[in-house]
């Protein structure tokens, strides 16, 4: 595919290419037996062949890119872009390049892959113990507060999430899935069972717009700044699908925890999360071949 490149113009192919392996194999094996007794094949240095058990791995086997025909670099500019937060109309301008619909699908794979990582984080905090319904007797008000909220909207469909610190950072979990009546919440929440954190439960706010309520004054600011870049991130787009909310959802997740650190940093921080074999499944790959 033809592009110009606009944030890795100063790099060197083997740069990139060292990135995305590094982030891949912290140290060289093979991904069949898990050997280390390996050695490179090609003259670029992104195939391994196994010494035990005679077998190659590439550097994109097992990932997110799996089976692409797409240049590192190309990937490497786009996940630039999804970090600035461009639309994918003007990373396509900025690069130059007449295929929108891959860049669109670049955007669904690095979203998916933040939203398998988070997945796979709850459930290491479920491993540890405590449960949703603990976090709503310690807050009991919070069925009410979100019935009140949810009655407000005259039956609109906008999708509410719920709020939760852990570890210090905030983490966001879709609590309705296709209605807002206070039925479908299950009175006292008891659906969200399947999409939560179950560490620190704060507050609750809707996707696209609404006043949101919150739970707990002291951390009403930190709240507060989460609403207010909610609002302006999800501007950047004319409509999201059902389906994909949750997808959304997680990618203001990233770059709200992220926002303090340097975008060079964000941009390694995704392709760890693309390049990561622990968090990759086949079912959730998105066709990003171009």
């Amino acid at each position: 595919m033809r592009f110009t490149p606009v944030y890795s113009a100063r790099y060197e192919d083997r740069f990139i290419r060292d990135l995305f392996f590094e982030k891949k194999y912290p140290q060289k094996r093979c991904d069949f037996c898990n050997s280390r007794n390996v050695y490179f094949v090609d003259e670029e240095n992104t195939k391994l062949r196994c010494r035990d058990c005679w077998k190659r791995s590439s550097l994109t086997h097992n990932t997110y890119l799996e089976s692409t025909k797409l240049s590192l670099r190309f990937w490497y500019e786009v996940i630039w872009s999804f970090v600035l937060d461009h639309p994918s109309s003007k990373a396509q301008k900025l690069l130059g390049t007449s295929n929108h619909q891959t860049i669109l699908r670049i955007y669904r794979t690095i979203r998916r892959s933040l939203y398998e990582r988070s997945r796979r984080g709850r459930e290491d905090l479920e491993d540890g113990g405590g449960s949703f319904r603990e976090d709503v007797e310690r807050h009991e008000d919070l069925a009410g507060v979100i019935g009140k909220y949810v009655d407000g909207l005259d039956g609109k469909n906008h999708p509410i999430y719920g709020i939760y610190r852990v570890d210090g950072a905030l983490r966001l979990s879709l609590l309705n899935g296709n209605s807002l009546s206070v039925s479908e919440l299950g009175g006292g929440l008891g659906s969200l069972n399947e999409e939560f954190a179950p560490d620190g439960l704060i507050g609750f706010g809707c996707l696209f717009h609404g006043k949101g309520e919150y739970l707990q004054e002291d951390v009403g600011v930190q709240l507060e700044g989460l609403w207010n870049f909610t609002k302006s991130h999800m501007q950047l787009y004319q409509g999201v699908r059902r389906e994909n909310w949750k997808y959304y959802l997680k990618e203001i997740e990233f770059k709200y925890n992220a926002r303090k650190e340097d975008y060079e940093k964000q941009v390694e921080r995704i392709v760890g999360y693309l390049m990561d074999q622990d968090i990759y499944t086949k079912d959730s790959a998105v066709d990003t071949k171009g």
